[in-house]
């Protein structure tokens, strides 16, 4: 974007331009910026609004968002409903999108609402963490491409969960998309064509991952790498587009491209790579039993497994954060769910998202027992199954 006082063009890492341009800054923070910023060529305020969402009162800061929870007990439903079902209802008599939010705001409805968004949240991260295990299944596999693809899905659903837990979404209610959202006093109700421009027309991948950006950059949540969280690195929608689906050289499928040359030069290309049985939640244990020479700790650091396992970890450490009571996320699912299907081909990686999982929670989950059932029948899919 460019400033309007001193005409630089200002952009956030890692959208720098490879081209050269005299004009050009670097701003001092990575994307998204605050909405209101410096210029870091003449100081003057920069709006960054106009190429970065932002939405009024969200995020909540973390304080409120711990209090919003208080006293919060999610229930089991046999048969869960949706938050469409609810607006459904209400849209048969409110008009506007003023009367939608007003019938929203009931005496009851900081409770519909958390009950329906937390068990929205909860579903999103299983299936952020079952993607996780296909991902690092199929680079056992070297299906390069196609974990990528995967982790990134994975990515998509970590997001969804992560703003559910921030007590916000996107609804379908029959009439297009708005975001419902509270904003530590009410629920609000934005139709799609109330939202900052880049979010109107956007796609249902791309409105997940404006969302996020708005959260901007909260200083008081007491979670790690937020930075990396609501940025678009390692793994977004055109990274995700290219290598699934275009035809051009080394671009989609890349490590097929030199099939033209027959089995032996491809695979002399290809290197495949079979992802190791090494722990991604520590980083000691990441390199346990390696010749110390050989430990690189940027190679845990952008293994593209311990990323995806910082976002989830994050999510954990939120929930444990907010301090309300819950049996939705909880370490034995977690680890059932985790060795099924890590737990005959990727041990110690199952070990180690357990040993996290655990620490994070501190659900008095008996992980010496677990431990001790695995080193005596690893060659169980699940020692939850059959079920006692």
């Amino acid at each position: 974007m460019q400033c309007a006082s001193c005409g630089a063009k200002i952009y956030w890492l890692p959208n720098t331009p490879s081209t050269y341009d005299e004009h050009l800054i670097t701003g001092e923070c990575f994307e998204p910026p605050p909405a209101a910023t410096p210029c870091p060529e003449c100081g003057c305020t920069v709006d960054t609004t106009t190429v970065y969402p932002s939405i009024d009162r969200f995020p909540m800061s973390f304080d409120v968002l711990r209090r919003s929870y208080e006293g919060f007990a999610p229930r089991f439903e046999g048969h869960r409903g949706t938050i469409e079902d609810h607006l459904r209802e209400i849209m048969e008599q409110a008009r506007t999108p003023e009367q939608v939010e007003d019938a929203l705001n009931t005496p009851d409805a900081r409770g519909w609402f958390r009950q329906r968004v937390f068990y929205r949240s909860c579903t999103a991260f299983y299936r952020s963490f079952a993607l996780m295990g296909a991902f690092l299944t199929l680079e056992r596999d070297a299906f390069k491409t196609w974990a990528q693809v995967t982790a990134y899905y994975s990515r998509f659903f970590f997001l969804q969960a992560f703003l559910n837990l921030l007590q916000a979404t996107y609804v379908y209610p029959g009439r297009g998309y708005a975001l419902l959202y509270y904003d530590g006093t009410r629920l609000r109700y934005k139709e799609s064509r109330t939202l900052p421009p880049m979010m109107r027309n956007a796609g249902s991948h791309e409105q997940w991952w404006y969302l996020m950006e708005a959260v901007k950059h909260p200083v008081d949540y007491p979670i790690e790498h937020m930075e990396m969280i609501i940025s678009r690195l390692v793994f977004n929608p055109n990274k995700r587009n290219t290598e699934n689906y275009s035809f051009e050289y080394l671009e989609g499928f890349p490590e097929l491209d030199w099939f033209d040359k027959g089995a032996q030069q491809l695979l002399s290309h290809f290197h495949p790579y079979a992802r190791t049985d090494r722990d991604i939640t520590n980083l000691d244990r990441y390199f346990e039993g390696s010749n110390p020479e050989d430990c690189d700790p940027g190679d845990f650091y952008t293994d593209d497994g311990a990323v995806l396992w910082t976002y989830l970890a994050a999510y954990l450490q939120l929930v444990k954060h907010l301090g309300f009571t819950q049996e939705f996320l909880a370490t034995p699912t977690i680890a059932a769910l985790g060795e099924l299907h890590l737990g005959t081909r990727m041990p110690t990686v199952l070990e180690g998202i357990v040993r996290a999982t655990a620490d994070i929670l501190a659900d008095n989950f008996d992980l010496d027992n677990f431990l001790d059932g695995r080193a005596q029948h690893p060659e169980r899919p699940s020692s939850f199954w059959p079920p006692t």
